[in-house]
This record gives structure tokens, sequence and C-alpha cells, in this order.
């Protein structure tokens, strides 16, 4: 555990960095598409992330052997099934970590995004998601994954709005949720003036 500890901060930093490296190499492939040293960068970025995926799968399995009815350890072992479509596999966790821990505000509001992006439940999604919120209302994340539920599937703009307009409150630096608002604004209710202002 304390070598755990230790190395956290660590793989974090690291965690960023590469999410930073992703970001900038994406970047780069879509000004030039058919640069052959980009595409072969982003080709060895790709493997690397394999190999650390497969020792994630291999510690999380591990940390699940030791201990079945982990609720977190359920909840995390989850990306590693929906990194390889394994979507039963996935449900499973989820529905076991729920299990353990049902008030669990993460884990409700990752299982309506794996149920709203994965199995296109929307109504089920939606009654996850309001689990969530019902538990941690003040999540800036949880509102605006929640409004893009409400505008992209179930078409209820007026509560999707609410929903942003709760998320920008708790956190108005968040640009994920001011992009999803501003399309709100310009693409439903044309007021390209407030999606200027909000970008």
């Amino acid at each position: 555990m304390q070598l755990l500890i230790a190395i956290m901060p660590f793989f974090l930093a690291t965690s960023k960095k590469i999410l930073r490296q992703l970001k900038n190499t994406l970047k780069v492939l879509e000004i030039q598409p058919n640069h052959a040293t980009f595409n072969g960068d982003y080709a060895v970025f790709l493997e690397n992330i394999k190999k650390i995926l497969k020792q994630l799968k291999k510690y999380y399995l591990k940390a699940l052997e030791i201990d079945p009815n982990h609720a977190i350890n359920n909840g995390n072992a989850i990306f590693l099934k929906n990194s390889k479509k394994d979507f039963e596999a996935a449900e499973k966790y989820y529905l076991k970590a729920l299990e353990i821990q049902p008030d669990d505000a993460n884990i409700n509001a990752n299982y309506a995004s794996f149920l709203s992006d994965f199995k296109k439940d929307f109504e089920a999604a939606e009654k996850y998601y309001l689990k969530a919120l019902e538990t941690q209302p003040d999540d800036a994340n949880f509102n605006g994954n929640y409004a893009n539920l409400l505008n992209n599937s179930k078409k209820d703009f007026e509560a999707a709005e609410k929903h942003y307009l709760k998320a920008l409150e708790i956190d108005p630096n968040h640009a994920i949720n001011n992009g999803n608002y501003a399309n709100l604004l310009s693409d439903i209710k044309k007021d390209y003036e407030a999606a200027e202002n909000t970008t």
C-alpha cells in the first residue's frame, strides 16, 4: 500500500502527460492527415497504450481476486471491458458495483453513461443519472452529462438547458459543458450571439 501511495503522484503526472501528447498528436494529424511520421508516432502511442491496458487488467483482476466485493475496483475494471467491446462483462461489473454500493454517485453516473453510449437505453440511463444527481446535485460533470442525454437523445431541450446552466454555475470554466451548451444555443435555440459568448 505504501508503494502504491508513493507511485500514485507519478502515475497521475504520467497520465496527464500521455493525455497531453494524445491531444497534440491528434491536433497535428487533423492538420496533416497524410504525414507519415505523425501517423507512425500515433501508431506507437496506441501500441504503448495497449501495453498499459494489459498491465491495468492484470492488477484489476488481481484486486478483484483478493476482494470480489470491492465496489470501486468493480467499477474501475469496467473500462477494460469497454475497451474490448465486451459490453456484457462490463455490465456485469457495473451491476456488481451497484449491488455493493447502490448509492455511489460515480458508479451510478458511469453506468448511466454506459447505458446511454453503448446500449442506447436512454430511459434506464436517465434513471441512473438522476440517482447520481440525487446524491451529488452539485457535480458539474453529472449535470453536464445528464444535460447531454436530455439534449441529444431525449430531445428535452428545456430540461437540458437547465442542467447545462446548473453545471456552468458550479464550474464556469468547464470547457466541455461550455461547448455543449453553446451547441444547444446555436443549433436548437438559434441564439448565435449567446452561443458565441458561451465559448
